[in-house]
């Protein structure tokens, strides 16, 4: 009988367990924020896209190595409707390292959003003094 008692009071904590998490769920606070990496570049272009059936307010910012938000996001920031991208882009901007940051309300699961970057650099190579040619490198970096 003990067994039993254990197993009910067992069972009913999981049962108020999920009820909690449920509770949160449908709280009107729920928000993902999610990153690319960091490269060097002259060029970087966020995108992210609603995959969501609901419209979302997606907020995009570049922020350089040290941390400071070369690129806020423009305000006012409409709800992004299911299947629209949103983006923010500098270009050109001088040599450094950055990356995406995407901030999400509306949902509190980060596969509601596919987020990218593409960052371009442009260098030049010295051919022994001749010619200087230049060269166009480009990553796309994926947000998670």
């Amino acid at each position: 009988m003990k067994r039993l008692g254990t197993l009910l009071a067992g069972v009913a904590l999981i049962v108020a367990g999920g009820g909690f998490g449920s509770a949160r769920a449908d709280d009107d606070r729920e928000s993902v924020t999610l990153f690319t990496a960091a490269v060097h570049a002259t060029g970087f272009h966020c995108n992210a896209v609603n995959v969501s059936r609901k419209p979302l307010l997606i907020a995009i910012s570049i922020i350089d190595g040290d941390g400071d938000v070369l690129s806020p996001v423009p305000v006012p920031n409409p709800k992004t409707p299911p299947g629209v991208n949103a983006s923010n882009d500098i270009e050109p901007s001088p040599r450094m390292e950055a990356y995406c940051k995407v901030q999400v309300s509306g949902t509190d699961d980060p596969n509601d959003v596919r987020v990218v970057m593409k960052a371009n650099l442009i260098r030049t190579f010295d051919q022994g003094g001749r010619t200087n040619i230049p060269v166009f490198l480009s990553w796309v970096l994926e947000g998670r």
